[in-house]
């Protein structure tokens, strides 16, 4: 997402910030009670998980997809998804408390209590914008087994081919509403009535405590674009079948993220050739308009994940953050009003420019 490439900018490394603490009892303030874990900025997605397991009894943490992935920092801020977040909620969700360095120089702490306009924005109110991450307090859960299945289509046709796949996102709603057999069923029943073969292989429990799962069991398929047209090596798209969860808590996510039945992550591939820069441009367009165009059209109220988003999002402001942005927007002035924090597509940057070939960035006249 281009967060730490800035001409002149400071990059904080945080990776020697490793300190974990599990509490079998955390009391935050607030309400909640219960088993917690407090994760400095550097530690990584897979350490907690691998810490995690080996606690007595082990405890399963929301973590992302990807084990390198930092936890307490962006992650976070920018809501974290990943294979518990339908069962669970987000990332941002879990969050009791922040240890941070705000743009002032300030070391503050961030929940309920203190300042709790700053602990709603961090959760999931931007990346790299609101303040420093020291750590992070979330909450844990017993290790729960999973289980999945890997479904292919064996077929050659590609007319058939796309009238399963089709038949796969017409029902995805029911996906979302139901359990065990009862979920894929009817889905079989569609492809036996189109004639698609299709195959099942069934993969022993797993329980998400133990280990980073592959990206199959982690309930992520790939697929590609559904216009058979665009096919090219140069664009995939991921589909990620994730039932998300119905929890109304109140932090900066977008609200889309409580109602949606899936998500997906569309991308242009460029070759590995000393030519390939040049290719950025159209490459970005297409993504643009060509892939994601007719997403956002058929999606009038979905919205976007700023971590793994487009830099060239049009309308990001309702795509990351929806009905939450003017608040942001005023917390972003009150928190950092000279600016000090920035990453691209969070709030209040649509007031700063990058000129002189990528060398300034400048505030906006008028």
């Amino acid at each position: 997402m281009d967060r730490s490439t800035g001409y002149g900018s400071l990059a904080i490394n945080a990776h020697l910030f490793k300190d974990v603490t599990f509490h079998a009892n955390y009391t935050r303030p607030g309400w909640y009670s219960g088993p917690a874990v407090t994760v400095g900025a550097g530690i990584q997605g897979r350490e907690l998980s691998r810490l995690g397991n080996q606690q007595n009894p082990p405890v399963a943490v929301v973590t992302g997809e990807c084990p390198t992935v930092g936890f307490a920092g962006d992650y976070i801020q920018g809501g974290g998804h990943g294979p518990l977040a339908s069962y669970y909620g987000m990332a941002a969700d879990q969050a009791f408390s922040f240890e941070v360095i705000t743009a002032d120089g300030e070391y503050r702490t961030a929940n309920v209590v203190e300042n709790p306009d700053l602990f709603w924005a961090l959760r999931g109110g931007g990346p790299s914008t609101f303040a420093a991450i020291v750590s992070a307090t979330v909450n844990t859960f017993a290790e729960i087994p999973m289980a999945g299945v890997i479904m292919q289509l064996n077929t050659f046709n590609q007319d058939t081919f796309w009238k399963g796949f089709a038949a796969f996102h017409n029902l995805a709603n029911h996906f979302v509403n139901n359990g065990s057999s009862s979920l894929h069923q009817p889905f079989y029943d569609q492809l036996r009535t189109l004639g698609v073969q299709y195959s099942t292989t069934m993969k022993p429990p797993v329980t998400l405590a133990r280990r980073r799962l592959p990206i199959h069991q982690a309930g992520y398929r790939p697929a590609r674009e559904p216009d058979r047209r665009r096919h090219s090596t140069r664009r995939w798209r991921y589909h990620r079948a994730h039932r998300w969860t119905r929890l109304r808590v109140d932090n900066a996510v977008h609200p889309a993220w409580r109602n949606g039945s899936s998500f997906s992550i569309t991308n242009v591939m460029l070759p590995n050739t000393a030519g390939s820069l040049s290719q950025i441009p159209a490459a970005q367009q297409r993504l643009t308009n060509e892939i994601d165009g007719p997403i956002r059209a058929a999606s009038p109220y979905g919205a976007a994940y700023v971590n793994e988003g487009n830099l060239e999002e049009p309308n990001w402001q309702e795509a990351y953050w929806g009905s939450n942005y003017p608040r942001l927007n005023a917390l972003k002035e009150e928190w950092d009003p000279l600016g000090v924090l920035y990453a691209r597509t969070t709030p209040v940057t649509e007031l700063w420019e990058v000129i002189d070939f990528n060398r300034r960035l400048c505030k906006r006249r008028g």
